[in-house]
């Protein structure tokens, strides 16, 4: 079920570490991108930490499964990548490919974050051209996006 908020629609976020069990984690949209630029743009072992801290913070110190919550964190690992154009092409077009939010939510979401007003077909154009240009398959999204999961 995709819920809105002022963070955009929820969406279910399937995580496989190479080790032990998968989860799966809700994320609205926006707070989900904020997490993907936060683990693209620093040192992953950081990132781990700052993930069991807040875990721990969560738990009263009485958490247990701090490799865990490693385990987790390194099977959502994004790319590093140069810009933010390239960030936000990269993470709307896995959301998109999984079906995870609609044409609509991935634009306004670019609007927010770039402080640009992005139109729906204006971003999925500009999608279609970096997916082109990168040899990634070309989303045939049509209609509204299906709830489930999504490995990114």
């Amino acid at each position: 079920m995709t819920n809105e908020g002022y963070l955009g629609p929820v969406i279910q976020v399937s995580l496989n570490p190479p080790q032990g069990r998968p989860a799966v984690i809700e994320f609205p949209l926006l707070g989900y991108w904020h997490l993907y630029r936060i683990m693209s743009n620093m040192n992953p072992a950081d990132v781990e930490e700052i993930a069991v801290f807040g875990y721990l913070v969560g738990t009263d110190g009485k958490g247990t499964e701090r490799h865990r919550v490693r385990e987790l964190m390194r099977a959502l690992r994004p790319p590093q990548l140069e810009s933010l154009e390239d960030a936000l092409l990269d993470f709307t077009y896995e959301v998109l490919k999984d079906k995870k939010t609609s044409y609509a939510a991935a634009a306004d979401l670019v609007s927010k974050v770039t402080q640009r007003e992005v139109s729906a077909d204006a971003w999925r154009k500009r999608l279609q051209r970096w997916a082109d240009k990168t040899g990634r398959e070309r989303l045939q999204l049509r209609g509204r996006p299906k709830t489930g999961q999504t490995n990114i």
